[in-house]
């Protein structure tokens, strides 16, 4: 690709932005680049033409249109209709009647995001080729000529990263692949030895159809051969054969949102079909209205588009043989077998140290095979570290199956301590050092212990009230709720703040999501994408425990005893605090803050 760049000195970049050739502006020839190559440009450009906030919004437009694999396959589109109309106009065509159809054409297509219809293409070459005095039927114009207006493109950039990102981290546990087939499940078998039988569950995991189908089919052949020989075993073995022959046993709990995120990435990474297999069927968990409306959306803009195929499991006539042979043979047993009482395990839980957390079940007993979900959680201070005992792992939910008595410790630890407290507030004092005010964009005020804020314009200003102090390396806790209005919102505690321009933003949100960025002369640059979180608690009236570190140039955020986020910047070395709202959606939201103490490291 190098050879077909050109000096950034050489490039007009209003005129080939004006022409539709959004390629060049970054140096290159064709649409074959790699999205390193086109950063690497827009790094350069964004330096070279820093003064000019002109161009420079142009090369971000261009840049969010190319950067995005749903947007860039429109603008090809578009690129690919251009061509057409040049050839059947015998290649004649004026620059200012080529920039004129570009802008027509451009101007429809990214104030929609879908394919024009040929009567738009035939509207616009009527109104620019044919000769001067001919009579033409004008179709009524419905696009804009205002300029280019791209459909929140920092939005679906961002969708994108958060895409593409889930797709690294989510694979096939087996094969590593990530596609629409993937599916959290586990493969039961049975063993009965004369008598007696037990019930197991293995392998439970991500798995591709692929690998759930070979899968199912061990062990099914294993439950096939060795299930039978009891009555328990019987009656366990025909649930075993048909979970496996379904291509193992889906965990809807677990699955259903992991299907809803996995429809939602393959929308954004253009794969349509895909994310409508995702779909096929109803989904039942927190996600399942945006799933149906998901659903909805791709039905109607993609109609043309069939849902991609997912395998159908079948073990073959060998599974219907031997589950007959099998009836039989258990059939004849019973009438002269004993029918035992199904093996009880105990499970007992622990924490360590005492207080500094606890497990989501205190224990109990369990018949065999029955899977039991633990999940640690910290107390104020601490922090999860480990399991012990009959369990191990770091991450502080985890699946043990009853197969045995068990004894399962978590293992905390307390969040660096504090040699000493620089600043603290509970709020009973209304009279503190933070400001309170009432206008039309929102308002700071007291009541019943907590700071309230609220901001009533969505997505235009921020609601905020300063501490009025100075902190260089300190560690910050405080608790926030949402009290009213809508949760789609930011908490947020801004730290080493300069002056409106320049400062670090840490936001977690009423729905459970969070987010960290920095603004550097009055430029948003985000540190971590927006990410959805299981510990933060959503709704209204739901506290959280909010930690935050700034020690140096270490950045970090944990919520409810879990740490989200841990970067490196030394952008900003000091600075006040200043506690802050944002609606994004809806009318307004209205945040409370609460028992705020900074410390130092």
């Amino acid at each position: 690709m190098g050879e077909d760049r050109q000096d950034i000195s050489d490039r007009n970049v209003r005129d080939l932005w004006t022409r539709g050739k959004f390629w060049e502006i970054f140096g290159f020839s064709s649409g074959d680049f790699t999205t390193l190559e086109l950063a690497k440009q827009y790094s350069a450009l964004t330096k070279a033409y820093q003064d000019d906030p002109e161009v420079r919004k142009i090369i971000d437009e261009t840049f969010a249109v190319l950067n995005a694999p749903l947007t860039r396959q429109f603008y090809e589109g578009c690129r690919e209709l251009m061509r057409r109309i040049r050839r059947e106009s015998g290649g004649t065509i004026s620059r200012d009647i080529e920039h004129g159809i570009w802008r027509s054409l451009w101007n429809w297509v990214s104030e929609r995001w879908q394919e024009p219809p040929e009567e738009l293409i035939n509207s616009i070459k009527n109104r620019y080729l044919l000769p001067e005095g001919t009579d033409v039927i004008e179709i009524p114009q419905t696009w804009s000529d205002e300029g280019l207006k791209p459909a929140d493109l920092d939005s679906i950039l961002d969708s994108t990263r958060a895409a593409k990102a889930f797709a690294k981290e989510t694979k096939c546990q087996s094969c590593g692949k990530f596609d629409h087939t993937l599916r959290i499940v586990t493969f039961p078998y049975v063993i009965s030895i004369i008598i007696v039988a037990f019930k197991r569950f293995s392998e439970a995991g991500i798995f591709c159809y692929e690998c759930r189908r070979a899968k199912s089919l061990k062990w099914g052949i294993i439950s096939l051969l060795f299930g039978w020989w009891s009555i328990w075993g019987f009656f366990w073995n025909i649930s075993a054969l048909v979970d496996n022959y379904r291509g193992g046993k889906i965990l809807s709990e677990y699955n259903d949102p992991f299907v809803a995120q996995l429809a939602w990435a393959h929308m954004i990474l253009g794969k349509i079909a895909e994310a409508k297999a995702c779909l096929a069927k109803p989904l039942k968990c927190e996600f399942s209205k945006e799933a149906s409306q998901l659903k909805k959306e791709l039905d109607t803009r993609y109609a043309q588009i069939s849902p991609a195929k997912i395998g159908k499991f079948r073990l073959g006539y060998l599974t219907i043989v031997f589950a007959v042979l099998g009836a039989y043979t258990i059939g004849g047993m019973a009438l002269f077998g004993w029918t035992p009482s199904p093996q009880i395990y105990t499970l007992t839980t622990n924490v360590i140290p005492s207080g500094a957390g606890w497990v989501s079940t205190s224990g109990g007993e369990y018949e065999s095979g029955a899977q039991v979900v633990l999940i640690a959680n910290a107390a104020s201070g601490y922090i999860f570290d480990h399991w012990s005992g009959s369990a191990s792992g770091t991450t502080s939910s985890i699946l043990i199956t009853m197969n045995l008595d068990r004894s399962v410790t978590a293992n905390f630890k307390a969040i660096q301590t504090t040699l000493g407290v620089l600043f603290s507030d509970d709020f009973s004092d209304e009279a503190g050092v933070w400001d309170t005010y009432s206008d039309e964009y929102g308002s700071v005020f007291y009541e019943d212990g907590w700071l309230h804020l609220t901001n009533n314009n969505p997505a235009q200003f921020i609601t905020g009230t300063w501490a009025n102090q100075h902190f260089t390396d300190f560690t910050l806790e405080l608790e926030t709720k949402l009290v009213g209005g809508t949760d789609n919102n930011w908490h947020m505690v801004i730290c080493r703040y300069q002056d409106s321009d320049n400062f670090y933003s840490f936001r977690t949100s009423g729905d459970g999501y969070y987010s960290m960025s920095k603004m550097v002369n009055g430029n948003w640059i985000a540190l971590a994408s927006v990410a959805y979180s299981s510990y933060i608690n959503r709704g209204v009236e739901a506290v959280n425990l909010i930690h935050i570190e700034c020690i140096d140039s270490n950045l970090s955020l944990s919520v409810n005893g879990h740490l989200l986020w841990e970067g490196v910047d030394a952008t900003f070395a000091d600075g006040d605090v200043v506690l802050a709202t944002e609606a994004l959606a809806g009318t307004f939201t209205e945040v409370a803050f609460d028992n705020i103490v900074v410390s130092e490291p």
